[in-house]
């Protein structure tokens, strides 16, 4: 069974279980699905009100194919709804025999429960799971996992090279819901030579966004976290010629900024906005100093509509003009970091609206409006230091409502 059936399955089904479950990505082990594809060997446990309600529904949709201490074992039919197991209290379902079997042995004392993994406690102990509907632990890489479980290509997982720079094989997740869409909370380890999140900040400038923008980064010292963000990930994107300052030269297209520029603004909030006219704010350490370079910068590129100004500890600069005209984003990019709720501070926040990107997309090209046919509106992404060798991770994605 796939999310789809609790969503929308049979009322027999949602009706013979509890509610309390859990799913989790149980090893790096790769097995193939009934249409031959590969898929992460996943688990998952809940436990079981009706019994019998139960095995009739697996009557119709599984084989028998014998019986394992208090279990009785099935195997589905069709394509890809993998191997059950059936007891008094629980119902095991597993993508492969072995995993099903090894999780039985686990519950009858025959094999070390998970939670005497020194690896498993400590994924834990740094996760804040308050108000979860899901909690989950993957040894393997959480992405291309997340990828292969639910995508099941048969291509090289493009996440797979950024395992060991991010840290997101060992990591204990939790997944919830608020009134606006879903969240995610995760504790990925912090890898020997990989990411070390930077100093940490409250988001504060969301407000001096130009109009209609749809895309925001927010950091501190920008300057040494940007760089070494590109140094840890140029190296793993393949292709023939690495480009080892992509960033720089992305903020320059933009902005107009050279890496001496953003050294000379120094620590601090930084806010970099992107829509019809795109637009920085910085709440530096030296305001004097940070208007002077900005009012460098506007000079420059004055013929291509770029302003600066001041008020009071903000410096902001405005970039290449734009049409202020047309409807903003709904909800802004202020409404969508508001909704996500994030715990504590944050070393650096991105935030899109999806409509926002398609619409500006489409205005570039022919003039028409795009309307996007899609639940997702907009989508938030965190990272924090954290605690016991770990940084936190928080991701939200956003159904307006």
């Amino acid at each position: 069974m796939l999310g789809a059936d609790f969503a929308g399955g049979p009322k027999q089904v949602v009706s013979s279980l509890t509610g309390e479950s859990s799913e989790v990505v149980v090893s790096r082990r790769t097995v193939r699905g009934e249409d031959g594809s590969p898929t992460t060997d996943a688990f998952f446990y809940s436990q079981v009100s009706d019994r019998d309600g139960l095995a009739r529904w697996f009557a119709l949709h599984y084989t028998r194919t014998g019986s394992d201490g208090d279990f009785a074992l099935y195997r589905g039919r069709g394509r890809w709804v993998g191997y059950s197991a059936l007891s008094d209290t629980a119902w095991l379902w597993a993508s492969s025999e072995t995993t099903l079997r090894e999780a039985i042995a686990t519950a009858a004392g025959k094999h070390p429960s998970i939670t005497s993994d020194g690896q498993f406690t400590s994924a834990f102990s740094g996760l804040d799971a308050g108000g979860a509907a899901l909690v989950g632990y993957t040894r393997g890489d959480l992405a291309s996992g997340v990828r292969a479980l639910y995508l099941r290509g048969d291509g090289p997982s493009e996440t797979q090279s950024l395992t060991d720079a991010l840290g997101l094989a060992d990591t204990a997740f939790a997944i919830g819901a608020n009134s606006h869409g879903v969240w995610l909370r995760a504790a990925p380890h912090l890898p020997a030579n990989g990411y070390r999140p930077g100093p940490v900040f409250s988001p504060s400038l969301l407000d001096e966004a130009p109009a209609r923008s749809w895309m925001y980064l927010g950091v501190a010292n920008g300057g040494a976290q940007l760089g070494a963000f590109d140094r840890l990930v140029a190296p793993l994107l393949g292709g023939d010629t690495r480009d080892l300052h992509g960033i720089d030269h992305f903020l320059h297209d933009l902005y107009g900024f050279s890496a001496s520029d953003l050294a000379a603004i120094g620590p601090g909030e930084q806010a970099w906005f992107v829509g019809p006219t795109d637009g920085a704010a910085f709440r530096p350490g030296d305001a004097d100093r940070a208007a002077g370079t900005l009012a460098a910068v506007a000079r420059r590129y004055a013929a291509e509509g770029f302003q600066s100004g001041r008020d009071g500890d903000v410096v902001w600069l405005h970039g290449h003009a734009g049409s202020e005209g047309g409807r903003e984003p709904v909800p802004s990019i202020a409404a969508l970091v508001d909704h996500a709720g994030l715990e504590g501070p944050v070393s650096w926040i991105g935030a899109v609206n999806v409509r926002g990107l398609f619409s500006g997309f489409s205005e570039d090209g022919d003039g028409s409006t795009s309307t996007p046919q899609q639940a997702v509106v907009g989508a938030v992404l965190t990272v924090a230091p954290g605690a016991a060798g770990r940084y936190r991770l928080q991701a939200y994605l956003d159904f307006g409502a």
